[in-house]
């Protein structure tokens, strides 16, 4: 039997290529790793495509199915913790509280983090004060090149305050749902 030398120089050229192409449990593998490190940047959108294209790719990948619904039970607490750490990233050159109120230091802090990081991140603070406590008390700060979670810290621990990060927004609230004390 003769074989044509057209037919082995496509040969030649075609099985490398199918070689290289990696399978469908390789690929959805890497999907896979794609959807951890997305959770790990809080880009709970972008790890729930990666989950999706690995099941898409491999139906039995059993971790893969466990982070999709791992996802949909926790999308709000990574979103918050993606926004804490945007707020962490922000670095304020020079901030200067002299005895403003708690929702004045919240708004000037969430102007400077607009500015600095050129209208890419808001905080969106949103204050739970009903009790109206926080107004008796005023807040000075006095720091250079720090983060803008570092500058909350301190009007929270002056406020005797506590924040929670959600997917939208920073909701401020008195510590303990008790008094605050006055500085």
């Amino acid at each position: 039997m003769r074989i044509c030398p057209l037919l082995l120089v496509v040969v030649g050229l075609v099985l490398p290529l199918a070689a290289e192409e990696p399978s469908p449990q390789v690929r959805a593998e890497k999907f896979y790793q794609q959807g951890l490190a997305a959770i790990e940047a809080g880009q709970v959108q972008s790890a729930r495509t990666a989950f999706e294209n690995a099941l898409r790719l491999n139906p039995k990948h059993p971790n893969a199915r466990y982070q999709l619904q791992e996802l949909q039970q926790r999308s709000g607490e990574l979103a918050g913790k993606a926004r804490e750490r945007k707020l962490a990233s922000v670095m304020i050159p020079d901030v200067r509280l002299e005895d403003n109120t708690v929702a004045e230091s919240l708004e000037l802090l969430g102007l400077l983090v607009r500015k600095i990081s050129t209208d890419q991140f808001t905080p969106n603070f949103v204050v739970q004060d009903p009790a109206k406590q926080f107004e008796k008390i005023s807040v000075t700060v006095r720091l250079r090149n720090v983060p803008a979670s570092a500058v909350l810290k301190y009007v929270l621990e002056q406020a005797h305050a506590t924040a929670k990060y959600d997917e939208h927004a920073i909701v401020i609230k008195p510590a303990g749902g008790g008094a605050a004390g006055g500085h």
